[in-house]
């Protein structure tokens, strides 16, 4: 398909993360940004993260972040109550070593976003990348 999987350092700064977007969008790809919890400018500027929206970015996050510490639950609420969220996946490695906690961050969106968003980003929305 023509969605690739973009990650970035958590010290890059804005204007790196909206050329290399952008870059990949106007040569027809459909970047779907990874571990956006980690980038310290994406967490402190939800209008940058609109704007890679809008010029067709998606965003991801891991499932154990939207379930984990205080200010990265926090923020991943963020991005859900201002549904900027498209995906999330895992950065599991193996069975033992961080360990997916899928089922735990389906159950707790479900709770507090409704079965229908959990639906959207844990099921329908990659659903679609397949198709």
């Amino acid at each position: 398909s023509r969605y690739v999987l973009l990650e970035f350092s958590g010290s890059a700064e804005s204007k790196y993360i909206r050329e290399r977007t952008y870059s990949l969008i106007s040569s027809g790809y459909k970047p779907i940004l990874a571990h956006v919890e980690r980038i310290e400018k994406l967490r402190k500027d939800l209008g940058l993260i609109e704007d890679l929206i809008d010029m067709g970015a998606r965003i991801q996050v891991n499932a154990e972040s939207i379930t984990g510490d205080f200010s990265t639950r926090r923020f991943c609420k963020k991005l859900m109550k201002n549904e900027l969220l498209h995906f999330v996946g895992t950065d599991c490695h193996g069975s033992s070593y961080r360990v997916p906690k899928m089922k735990e961050a389906y159950n707790y969106v479900a709770k507090k976003f409704g079965e229908d968003y959990a639906n959207e980003i844990f099921i329908e929305n990659p659903q679609r990348i397949i198709k």
